[in-house]
């Protein structure tokens, strides 16, 4: 935890997202002085992104895996109503031919 350049909370290093914890940690760099430290805290702070990226790359594989499955059964679905409309369109087609041969 460290004091928040933006305001007087504490804020929790890993919970900063990449924008704001450039803004949070250049302030508190410029103060602190140590070279070392500064580097102990960037790679800190590169670390936890580098493992939230991970993350989220895999869950964009499994987003991608269910999306393509969903596309494909949209396709099934859809040949599926086109079968199904060609065979009702028989049977209204059958019931005209019907009625007209029984008005004759």
């Amino acid at each position: 935890m460290f004091a928040s350049p933006i305001g007087s909370s504490t804020v929790s290093r890993s919970s900063l997202p990449g924008a704001a914890v450039r803004s949070a940690l250049l302030p508190l760099l410029r103060q602190r002085g140590s070279g070392i430290e500064d580097y102990e805290l960037i790679a800190e702070q590169v670390s936890s992104i580098a493992d939230r990226v991970r993350v989220l790359e895999d869950r964009l594989a499994e987003v991608e895996s269910v999306n393509s499955r969903l596309e494909e059964a949209a396709l099934t679905t859809a040949r599926a109503l086109e079968d199904i409309s060609g065979h009702w369109d028989a049977v209204y087609e059958a019931m005209r031919r019907r009625d007209t041969s029984q008005e004759a």
